[in-house]
């Protein structure tokens, strides 16, 4: 089981890629949040495999909630929900049970628990619908805040999107009523032709998830260790195959100069604004009224058809690996909904920590 534990608000997870299900607890949930159902369905929807793009694993992602919601409201108990884990197929790992695959967890998790599970276990992004779920039920919540949250494939290897506008709370495009989002729709051929190639190739390929969350409020967070960056980021880096974050324009700022990186302010209708959002809404671990700007890398899908060099650990040998079975040659577009749902429930705990 995995546990998040914010001031508030707490997460746990559990079960596994190949169990019968995967299991959410949210505790601290306050009572009388309206649930908006159709809008986790629609979420869990977007994350879903089975597209041209994606992994042929094609799940119901139906949430059986237990507790903690009742008649469309949060009753104030713990949010208990299930999904069940219904097309999967444990053969094609058979052959694997002794042989680590390259950059997936298997080796120190076997050094760590003594076992292979298939299809990644714990570590595998299936777990992801959950964090889908306990994001979105906070969705009516953050909207009676003023709270909004966007994301979009930001990049496919080196195929890149246009950006979000860092400084406005709208966008051009509802990036949320598509499944693969993107600002520029011309860019979305290039991103499908290259995963297609990819995936021909018995290869895959990274990408990036850029995320805004507009509507907080200035002061919001802590300093030190748990400054608003350290809680998203732990957050972020428990969804599988990410491995970076920068908020703004991140590793860019250290290449400028202090009056180039700097964010100036002005005021507009009588509230001290910035001019400018290059540190993405948040400094010394605190918001700052400014849209929250964040990008998130992805590494390609370890899980390939091409043939790899690995070790049979019980017989001590080098042998080669080629996998098979239900992958993604990209997982970025699935992620994107992912990302927003820990953006969303992020958000919820700096609300209701408060200033």
């Amino acid at each position: 089981m995995a546990k998040l534990n914010f001031e508030k608000l707490q997460l746990e997870i559990s079960g596994a890629s190949h169990d019968d299900k995967i299991v959410g607890r949210i505790f601290g949930v306050p009572k009388n949040l309206t649930v908006d159902f159709d809008y986790i369905e629609k979420q869990l929807r977007r994350r879903k495999g089975g597209k041209a793009y994606t992994t042929r694993r094609a799940e119901a992602d139906k949430p059986v909630f237990v507790s903690g919601v009742s008649n469309g409201k949060t009753d104030g108990n713990v949010v208990e929900f299930y999904i069940e884990n219904q097309n999967f197929d444990s053969k094609p790992y058979l052959s694997l049970a002794s042989v680590p695959r390259p950059s997936h967890a298997d080796y120190p998790a076997l050094v760590k628990y003594g076992k292979l599970e298939p299809g990644g276990g714990v570590f595998s992004g299936r777990l992801t619908a959950i964090l889908v779920v306990a994001g979105a039920i906070f969705k009516k919540f953050l909207e009676d805040k003023g709270v909004n949250v966007v994301s979009h494939v930001s990049s496919v290897g080196i195929v890149c999107d246009d950006k979000l506008d860092s400084l406005n709370s709208a966008d051009e495009v509802d990036l949320k009523n598509q499944d693969f989002p993107v600002i520029n729709g011309r860019i979305k051929e290039k991103y499908l032709s290259l995963i297609e190639e990819t995936r021909l190739d018995g290869d895959s390929v990274g990408g990036t998830v850029e995320c805004k969350i507009s509507g907080l409020p200035a002061g919001l967070g802590n300093v030190w260790f748990n400054s608003s960056e350290s809680m998203l980021s732990e957050m972020l880096f428990a969804v599988p195959a990410v491995k970076g974050v920068e908020f703004g324009k991140g590793f860019a700022l250290s290449e400028m100069t202090g009056s180039e990186a700097n964010d100036p302010y002005g005021i507009s209708n009588g509230k001290i604004v910035a001019t400018e959002n290059d540190n993405g809404g948040i400094l010394g671990g605190l918001t700052t009224g400014m849209p929250v700007l964040f990008r998130v890398a992805f590494k390609p899908t370890p899980s390939i058809a091409k043939e790899q060099d690995s070790v049979d650990y019980i017989t001590k040998t080098p042998c080669k690996i080629s996998i098979s079975g239900k992958h993604d040659p990209c997982i970025v577009a699935r992620a994107a909904p992912v990302i927003e749902a820990v953006a969303e429930f992020w958000a919820a705990e700096l609300l209701l920590e408060g200033k």
